[in-house]
């Protein structure tokens, strides 16, 4: 609540209220109405109750020794980590000695306000305790908050070194932290100064301070207790039973988060692990797929993944061991090659339809496609990326695999090119020319290349235009023939 909303609460039931006449005398409170900087306020005129109201009214309901009891508006502003001021307001009983509740005397607190479970905030000199209902002192009225939570005997009680959490049932205290936060109904979160974990409500550390706290960007109730940010990315990291995701234990890893590029492919899922200084992975169904013996793990970028197609029976994670690359397979749960010099994800290129591994090793390079097909030196001479499909060359002839990895063209032709959407293969100095449409070859239209210095000065080259293939054939390399063409 603002301040200009309080004032416009404050207002309206203040509005022709300038004095409650109430009786003089002193051993009876007596409220009058004081003009303040633009605001009104109550004051008890006689002293025996101490602060500024912002509201003053009396109840039809008399005490149980008919003593008359009114209502005062009480309002304070509690600083927060934000710098944001936190305003509380509440209505609290009070009767004509001064007595809160018709227990608690005035001259001994100024403020007591009910909080549940038969127990009563006290505020003294702007500190605060709890007190029961007999008056008993259950924490001394030395603090600088306590709140209450709703339907627990917990209490959120902040000190000069920061808050702990107070278990009316059990009496204990927790340790003092720099801050807690009310997160669901099974944990608190609690902030250390070095990181964000969570308490249960007895206070004991559930999951250790090693993550961030939740963000705006969390909604709804999806929204996971705790978040880490690793690679530029946060990560919400959700508790269940004590267990990350309801299913991996927090003594066997120091955290674990969800990755999921395709939201809409089962299984394509898989989880980062990490424990001391190296990382591990599990798969979607938290298979163990590397125990936390790898230096990185490196992600794709999940904006420019999400708009590519997988296969569902392959999901590729790049990681570092030893400083070699390794690519794993989380569907299956194996490595699928390791001991590269680099690797990295292909992601969105031109021509291809899928997302693809470039890597080298040995001083080649080699790729694997989205299907889990490796097209590596180990079988060809050299590999390169070629209008959506992978040239491959082999004793000196060169054919085209499919992105997928299967053979296009056979190793039958001594050059291939691209020309202007169609791809020309020549073989044995003949040309053939194959329309390239949507990653596919169709068919073919034949010619042979032409050229023109073999019979340079000839009428049948210069003034005809016969190609030196032309004298050949029709002539018989005889170029004077062409006289005797009709």
């Amino acid at each position: 609540m603002t301040v200009l909303e309080e004032e416009k609460i404050l207002k309206n039931i203040n509005r022709n209220r300038p004095y409650m006449g109430i009786s003089h005398n002193h051993s009876t409170i007596c409220i009058e109405t004081k003009i303040g900087n633009n605001y009104s306020y109550y004051e008890d005129v006689n002293g025996l109750l101490n602060g500024k109201w912002g509201g003053f009214h009396k109840l039809n309901e008399v005490g149980p020794n008919g003593e008359t009891q009114y209502e005062l508006y009480y309002s304070r502003t509690f600083p927060r980590h934000s710098h944001k001021l936190f305003s509380y307001t509440s209505w609290i009983r009070i009767n004509e000695y001064g007595y809160f509740y018709n227990k608690f005397s005035c001259k001994r607190y100024d403020v007591v306000d009910a909080v549940g479970f038969q127990m009563y905030r006290c505020e003294k000199n702007g500190r605060f305790g709890l007190i029961d209902e007999e008056g008993h002192e259950i924490l001394n009225t030395c603090y600088n908050e306590i709140w209450g939570i709703s339907n627990r005997p917990v209490f959120l009680v902040r000190c000069e070194t920061g808050w702990f959490i107070y278990n009316l049932n059990e009496h204990t205290k927790s340790e003092v932290y720099y801050q807690i936060d009310i997160i669901d109904d099974k944990y608190i979160g609690f902030d250390d100064g070095n990181g964000y974990g969570l308490l249960n409500y007895n206070g004991d550390v559930v999951i250790k301070p090693l993550f961030e706290k939740t963000g705006w960007w969390w909604s709804g109730r999806n929204r996971p207790q705790l978040q880490i940010e690793f690679k530029k990315y946060k990560f919400g990291i959700f508790i269940k039973n004590d267990l990350f995701y309801g299913r991996v234990s927090t003594l066997d890893y120091d955290y674990c988060f969800k990755v999921d590029y395709y939201e809409n492919i089962i299984g394509t899922a898989f989880y980062v692990t990490k424990k001391g200084d190296a990382y591990g992975l599990l798969n979607a169904r938290f298979e163990c797929v590397s125990e936390p013996k790898l230096d990185d793990i490196l992600l794709a970028d999940r904006l420019e993944t999400n708009y590519r197609r997988i296969s569902g029976k392959h999901n590729f994670i790049i990681c570092k061991q030893d400083n070699y690359y390794c690519l794993f397979n989380t569907v299956d749960n194996r490595c699928i090659i390791d001991g590269c010099n680099t690797m990295s994800y292909c992601l969105n290129k031109r021509h291809f339809g899928h997302n693809f591994i470039v890597f080298e090793k040995n001083g080649y390079r080699g790729f694997v496609t989205y299907n889990g097909k490796i097209i590596s030196h180990n079988d060809y001479e050299s590999v390169e990326l070629f209008y959506g499909f992978f040239l491959i060359k082999k004793n000196n002839y060169y054919g085209l695999l499919s992105e997928s990895g299967g053979m296009v063209i056979p190793f039958e032709n001594h050059k291939i090119t691209y020309n202007c959407g169609n791809i020309v293969l020549e073989k044995n100095g003949k040309e053939t020319t194959m329309v390239l449409s949507s990653h596919c070859i169709t068919n073919t239209s034949f010619y042979e290349p032409k050229h023109y210095s073999e019979f340079a000065g000839s009428y049948a080259q210069d003034e005809a235009g016969y190609s030196d293939e032309e004298i050949w054939d029709i002539f018989d390399g005889e170029p004077d023939a062409y006289w005797n063409i009709d």
